[in-house]
């Protein structure tokens, strides 16, 4: 048998283990990174997710609101109240 030649260059075990820590330390400090953007997503996605609920409890009252018929004291309080008109039987007094 004949003996072969190594003629190539040949990586030091000493180049690739330090390879092999850089390229494990660069994918732990990605997954890192991911790992921290994923919770502020799910934070946000929490937050909205309140502040949607609360809205929809909103749009559901505003409608029960309108859906419900308007009677004559109530069509007065609001004219009262929002358009600051005043009752024609009414009798008002001032004072100087």
């Amino acid at each position: 048998m004949k003996e072969e030649k190594n003629t190539g260059k040949t990586i030091p075990s000493f180049v690739l283990g330090v390879v092999v820590i850089i390229i494990v330390a660069l994918m732990l400090v990605v997954a890192l990174r991911s790992l921290i953007k994923s919770n502020e997503l799910s934070e946000r996605f929490e937050v909205l997710q309140e502040q949607y609920e609360e809205l929809e409890y909103e749009n559901q009252r505003l409608k029960n609101e309108l859906e419900k018929e308007l009677d004559d004291e109530t069509i007065k309080d609001i004219a009262q109240a929002e358009l600051g008109l005043a009752d024609p039987k009414a009798e008002y007094y001032y004072s100087d």
